[in-house]
C-alpha cells in the first residue's frame, strides 16, 4: 500500500507518453527511464529496510545451529571471514617467518621444523579446512558456496593485477639497488670524483645528521708534469677539491706555473659527522 502512489504516478507518466506527439516522446521517454530507476532505488531501499525490521540481530545464540552462531550485521561477518584468512596466511608461511627472526624459540621451532616440511603443511591444511567450516558454520550469512565464489573474485582479481605489481616492485627494486650501489656505478661511469646527488636519503626524511665545518689549507703542489697537449707552454696549475655534498670548490690559477707552484689557499667544508668514512 505503501507504494502504491509511485506506482499511480509511474503508470499516468506511461499513458502520458502513449498519447504524446511525435516530438516529444525522445523527452518524455528519458523521463520515463529516469523515473523507473527511482522507483527501482526506492522498492530496493523498502525491501531492506523491511527485512532489517523483520530479522533483529541477537549477537551469540545457541538455537540456530551447532555448536552456536554469531548473529551479528553481515559486514561483521566479513572481516571475521577476513581475519581468519588472514591467520591462516600466516600459519601457512610460519616456517619462513620464524627462519628470519632471531629468538630461542623460534630457532627451535625452525630447526624442528625443516626436517618434517611435508607432515607440517599436511597438517596446516586439515587445519585450514577445520578453520574454514567452523567459521563457516558460526555465521550465519555465509556458506560455503559463497566462500569459494568470493576467494575465486580474489584469485582472479590478483591474477590479473600480478604483471602490474610485477612491474612496479621491479622499479622499486631497480631504483633501491641503485641507491644503494650508486658509488660503484658513479665509479664505473667515471664519475666519481663529482657528487651527483647532493643530499642523503636521511637528510630527504628529515633526519640530517650533526654537520661540522672544517678548512683545507694547501701550500704548493710539487712534481707536475706538462699535459701532452701543451709541450710548449708551461702549466696552468688550480686545484678543485670535491668533498661529500659539497660544492666543488676550487682555487684561483696561477698561470705559467711550470712545474711546481706555491698555493696559499684555504678551502672551507661541511662534514657530516653521522655519514659513514
Amino acid at each position: 500500500s505503501s507504494l502504491s502512489p509511485a506506482r499511480r504516478a509511474a503508470r499516468a507518466f506511461h499513458h502520458l507518453l502513449r498519447d504524446s506527439p511525435p516530438s516529444e516522446r525522445r523527452w518524455r521517454s528519458r523521463m520515463t527511464s529516469l523515473l523507473d530507476e527511482e522507483l527501482e532505488r526506492w522498492i530496493d531501499k523498502a525491501t531492506a529496510n523491511a527485512t532489517q525490521a523483520r530479522h533483529q540481530r541477537r549477537g551469540l545464540v545457541y538455537d540456530r545451529g551447532w555448536p552456536f552462531r554469531l548473529d551479528v550485521p553481515v559486514e561483521y561477518q566479513d572481516w571475521i571471514i577476513v581475519a581468519v584468512c588472514v591467520i591462516i596466511v600466516c600459519i601457512w608461511l610460519l616456517p619462513c617467518i620464524c627462519g628470519k627472526m632471531h629468538s630461542p624459540c623460534s630457532r627451535r621451532f625452525t630447526s624442528c621444523i625443516y626436517t618434517r616440511l611435508h607432515v607440517f603443511y599436511w597438517g596446516v591444511l586439515y587445519l585450514t579446512l577445520f578453520l574454514v567450516m567452523v567459521t563457516i558454520g558460526v555465521l550465519p550469512d555465509w556458506t560455503v558456496e559463497d566462500f569459494t565464489k568470493y576467494l575465486g573474485f580474489f584469485l582472479a582479481w590478483v591474477l590479473e593485477n600480478v604483471a602490474s605489481t610485477i612491474q612496479s616492485l621491479a622499479v622499486i627494486g631497480g631504483c633501491v639497488v641503485m641507491l644503494k650501489f650508486r658509488d660503484r656505478l658513479v665509479y664505473l661511469a667515471g664519475m666519481e670524483h663529482i657528487t651527483v646527488f647532493r643530499f642523503s636519503l636521511s637528510q630527504l626524511l628529515g633526519f640530517g645528521g650533526k654537520k661540522r665545518p672544517v678548512e683545507l689549507f694547501i701550500w704548493k703542489v710539487e712534481g707536475l708534469q706538462s699535459a701532452s697537449a701543451k709541450l710548449l707552454k708551461a702549466n696552468d696549475v688550480f686545484i678543485e677539491c670535491h668533498l661529500g655534498y659539497n660544492e666543488p670548490m676550487t682555487t684561483r690559477v696561477h698561470n705559467n706555473a711550470g712545474s711546481e707552484c706555491v698555493m696559499e689557499a684555504a678551502l672551507q667544508f661541511n662534514i657530516d659527522e653521522s655519514a659513514p668514512s
